[in-house]
């Protein structure tokens, strides 16, 4: 009999905690639908194209080698919308956000994305990414001859030393 009623609470015990993970889990997935999760990747991708052509700039992609880089970029492209795309991310997101948040968190946020206030954030979020990917653009042209510089010298030394170590 004790064994039995030992089972019993174990039994509803565990069947507590899954509904209560499965809420939790629910939660996550709202805010992960009213955030328009699904879209924004999309537009993530579609914010690198620019990063791709000065990329294709600063290499000196141009005649008989652009054709190249097409098929590359396409083979790119065509590997991160595989691999990275909404169905393999969203159990990935899922899991972070019950990690991170409490469930009553997911549904505020959630709740607040619904309100005009964070649908207009919603709404703006693509031009927000596609500013701060040019402003990060600008920065690495800035400061990438100083990261090149940098490249030159670690190269030098680490020739030296295995020079010396011969």
């Amino acid at each position: 009999m004790r064994a039995l009623t030992a089972f019993l609470i174990l039994f509803l015990c565990c069947g507590l905690a899954m509904a209560d993970l499965s809420s939790h889990e629910a939660a996550a997935r709202k805010l992960l639908e009213v955030t328009r999760s699904d879209q924004v990747l999309d537009t993530t991708y579609d914010a690198m194209i620019p990063y791709l052509e000065q990329m294709a700039a600063q290499h000196r992609i141009e005649g008989d080698t652009e054709a190249i880089f097409d098929r590359h970029r396409q083979r790119v492209w065509q590997t991160l919308r595989e691999e990275l795309n909404w169905a393999k991310m969203e159990p990935l997101m899922i899991a972070t956000y019950t990690t991170v948040f409490t469930e009553q968190e997911l549904l505020e946020l959630a709740a607040f994305y619904e309100t005009p206030i964070g649908q207009k954030y919603l709404d703006k979020t693509p031009e927000m990414i596609s500013e701060t990917m040019a402003m990060t653009q600008q920065l690495m042209a800035e400061f990438s001859p100083r990261l090149e510089e940098l490249n030159t010298e670690l190269q030098a030394e680490l020739k030296e030393h295995r020079e010396n170590r011969q």
